[in-house]
């Protein structure tokens, strides 16, 4: 298998909101973030299995692969069950967003944070805007429906002159929702952190 099928089939297999199926900068980022021996691993563990049934498949020394699969825990690539390991689908969130490794020996390293915030800003922005608020999915009754919902900014709803304030949905105003909620906690902002961001607005929200 060569480095250009590894890399090709794990555009193939990770799921992420962009698609990058054949994008060359999402190729890109996984050249940088995965050796081609570490992206054979991660294709063997779309479905999760133990290091000694994986050694079997690679025909590698177990010793050996066992110390490659714990890098790829400790730098957040991989997850790790009590005998199992996997390989997580929801790539961007997982790997690189809110539970990516962002401090420490294993933080992901600035150049990944640039290559991520080159295809978000150029490629993933503009796909999902166009496309994927009108993805339709199927009901159970055969008809279609909106995948996503785009819910409007309560800032520009309390400034519309034509709407009244009982007008506005609880589910539409973020405001209320944070006031009745029963927990609150502070955090970095997910996007802040993953797109190396080009904004002004604090991290920790």
């Amino acid at each position: 298998m060569s480095e250009k099928d590894i890399y090709t089939q794990l555009q193939e297999r990770v799921i992420f909101m962009g698609g990058g199926t054949e994008s060359k900068r999402f190729r890109a980022i996984l050249e940088e973030m995965f050796t081609p021996e570490e992206g054979r691993i991660c294709l063997e563990l779309i479905e999760p299995v133990t290091c000694p049934e994986l050694a079997i498949r690679l025909n590698m020394d177990e010793k050996s692969l066992q110390a490659k699969l714990n890098n790829l825990v400790d730098r957040g690539y991989l997850n790790r069950g009590k005998t199992q390991y996997g390989f997580p689908r929801g790539f961007h969130h997982d790997v690189v967003g809110d539970t990516g490794v962002h401090t420490g020996p294993h933080a992901i390293s600035q150049k990944v944070k640039d290559l991520w915030a080159d295809y978000f800003y150029n490629e993933v922005t503009e796909n999902f805007i166009n496309r994927r608020p009108m993805q339709m999915s199927s009901t159970t009754g055969g008809t279609k429906r909106r995948a996503n919902i785009v819910w409007p900014a309560i800032g520009a709803l309390e400034l519309s002159p034509n709407i009244r304030p009982e007008q506005i949905l609880p589910e539409e105003n973020f405001k209320l929702v944070i006031e009745k909620a029963e927990r609150r906690i502070l955090a970095p902002c997910g996007c802040r952190i993953s797109w190396n961001p080009r904004c002004n607005y604090p991290l920790m929200t």
